[in-house]
């Protein structure tokens, strides 16, 4: 109920046009009941050999809000109807397919206005979910993995579609028509409409149960989903590893169990719908036949005018229909809510790094950047950086080298807050930079990686990603800077060119080469370079370390790099093992000082020359 509660905030944030489907939903029931009330005395004129003289009787019985009218009626009866028996007919034929007419005209409208609500708020919901799984932090990712956060964008967003549409389509005009009809059948005979729903209490138990199983069928059905998709994203984004190994067969087969898996989960939740429908019609069913048993006794027995029952019948019918389409709304809600409850929990996620309340903004860096006694750890019990106490003063160049796992990425991933320490803090210009807002400190730093992240735009798009309002002429500065100018003027279009998805049209020193560009428009104060060039061939590893050798100037960098020839130029070198700081010193001191330091050069120097 939470969930449903939390959808209707969307809902009612279009009240007018919600109010307006609730008002045409009034007037498609006041249709029916106009049509209804035809029916009678169109049966009396068409049945009864004295012509239309019953209907005056049926005026006098009509409730007091037709008073105003009853003279006019009585005149029209009395100069037209009773005149003409065929003539009778067709006005009371014309007043129906008016009715019905107008019943259409309001149904369409009622449609338009509560399709629009919903439609409108579910991209409310997908707007919200997106720019919260946006704000999360790097952790969420690693724990939950992209394709299941994919995941609640299709299927369980469209399960709560499914079943607003479902729901707004029918849950307000179908009562209403239910209400009138129910009334006509009561007005009618009472004792007829009694037999006539003595089965409801059953269908009602019959559909709250099989409701609840198909809302914990849903859930396991949208886990299966997420890992479909989670499966789907793994292969689309490691096709090349799939490929070079020859592992489709595997892939192939690990999708296929879990699409069958998903195929059972769904079969469950349909055999559970399917059962609904001719259970509720089989149930009435029964209550309709003992209705005709008892209204035939009355029509043969105990006079009761066959008009009557016939009108009885047609409103009973119609209220069955009502009922029977309310029968499927269920259904369609338990999986709305199982798929609302997946959506909210992701919405509900919050990110571990929040700006305090009066965060101050940042100033442009002036002195130095301090570790304060920094720990962290994944929440896996074990610490990845331990005590760490750091200073890196202005326009200086500290590169980090270690084994493996030692927490140099870990270290620098720290600075811009991708990760909050477990413990300590973590100061610019005397700062904690916890207390600062995010945009500040996150536009003074600029990131090169070994993974490369280029979009499915245009060439000059790319390199300004990280300023929007970057002019050609900075863009083309840049790209020179990067020693990419060249390059980008042989592409078809130039800087205009669109580079496919993650820059797939360029070759991987191409795609560093931009990244690089990237961060030198952005000009930052502070430059991270992380295993920036481990993968690249030894040309392009010399354009983009001829690039940085100029665009690193006066500016506070961080390097991390397996290649300990790419950091004997730096100001300073740490030593990271096992989350602590083992060794500082330049290239010269730690050759004497680091036997850890020491066996990485000796090792990456032997395996130079071997190769």
């Amino acid at each position: 109920m939470v969930h449903l509660l939390r959808v209707s905030r969307y809902l009612l944030r279009y009240k007018g046009r919600l109010a307006l489907g609730m008002i045409f939903s009034i007037l498609i029931a006041g249709f029916l009941g106009g049509s209804l009330g035809a029916v009678y005395p169109f049966l009396q004129a068409l049945l009864d050999k004295e012509g239309a003289k019953s209907i005056l009787g049926f005026l006098d019985k009509l409730p007091r809000v037709f008073a105003p009218w009853k003279p006019s009626l009585v005149n029209f009866v009395g100069n037209y109807l009773l005149a003409d028996r065929f003539k009778a007919l067709i006005y009371l034929c014309g007043f129906l397919l008016v009715m019905v007419f107008l019943r259409g005209l309001c149904d369409f409208a009622q449609r338009y206005f509560t399709g629009y609500v919903t439609t409108r708020s579910i991209m409310d919901i997908r707007n919200d979910l997106y720019g919260n799984l946006i704000a999360l932090p790097l952790g969420f990712y690693t724990d939950t993995g992209v394709g299941r956060a994919m995941g609640r964008f299709t299927e369980d967003v469209s399960h709560i579609s499914r079943g607003m549409r479902a729901v707004f389509t029918n849950a307000l005009k179908e009562p209403l028509n239910l209400l009138v009809a129910i009334s006509v059948v009561f007005y009618i005979n009472w004792k007829l409409a009694v037999v006539s729903f003595i089965t409801l209490p059953l269908v009602g138990f019959l559909i709250r149960n099989l409701g609840r199983k198909i809302r914990v069928r849903s859930r396991k059905a949208l886990t299966s989903w997420s890992k479909l998709v989670s499966i789907l994203q793994e292969t689309f984004a490691g096709i090349r590893v799939i490929k070079a190994f020859s592992m489709e067969p595997r892939e192939r087969g690990r999708f296929q169990d879990e699409n069958r898996n998903f195929f059972h989960q769904n079969m469950r939740i349909v055999k559970a719908d399917a059962i609904v429908s001719p259970v509720t019609e089989f149930l009435t069913l029964i209550g309709v036949i003992m209705c005709i048993l008892l209204g035939g006794y009355y029509v043969i027995n105990a006079g009761m005018p066959t008009e009557q029952f016939f009108t009885f019948y047609i409103a009973l019918a119609l209220a069955l229909d009502a009922l029977k389409k309310l029968s499927r709304l269920p259904p369609r809600l338990q999986e709305s809510i199982a798929g609302a409850e997946r959506v909210f929990k992701f919405m509900d996620e919050r990110a571990e790094v929040m700006e305090v309340p009066g965060a101050t903004a940042l100033e442009p860096l002036k002195s130095s950047i301090r570790f304060v006694g920094v720990s962290f750890d994944y929440d896996r019990g074990e610490k990845v950086l331990e005590d760490v106490n750091l200073e890196v003063n202005r326009a200086e160049m500290v590169a980090l080298v270690g084994l493996s796992g030692a927490g140099k990425t870990t270290l620098v991933n720290l600075i811009p807050r991708f990760y909050h320490p477990t413990s300590g803090h973590i100061e610019i210009d005397g700062q904690d930079t916890s207390k600062v807002t995010l945009s500040s400190l996150r536009r003074q730093i600029g990131i090169v990686t070994q993974e490369v992240i280029l979009f499915n735009d245009s060439v000059a798009n790319n390199i300004a990603y990280g300023k929007p309002d970057a002019t050609r002429a900075e863009i083309v500065r840049a790209a020179r800077s990067a020693n990419a100018d060249d390059f980008i003027q042989e592409l078809p279009q130039g800087y205009d060119t669109v580079i496919g998805e993650r820059g797939a049209t360029l070759s991987g020193g191409e795609r560093q080469r931009l990244a690089l560009a990237r961060a030198i428009v952005k000009d930052p104060a502070i430059l991270i370079l992380d295993e920036a060039t481990s993968e690249l061939d030894s040309e392009s590893e010399h354009l983009i370390q001829e690039a940085l050798s100029r665009f690193v100037r006066g500016r506070t960098t961080i390097i991390i790099a397996h290649r300990l020839s790419t950091v004997t130029r730096a100001d300073r070198i740490l030593v990271l093992d096992e989350g602590r700081i083992q060794a500082t010193g330049t290239h010269k001191e730690l050759l004497n000082t680091s036997p850890l330091y020491r066996r990485l050069y000796e090792t990456q120097f032997s395996l130079a020359l071997e190769s």
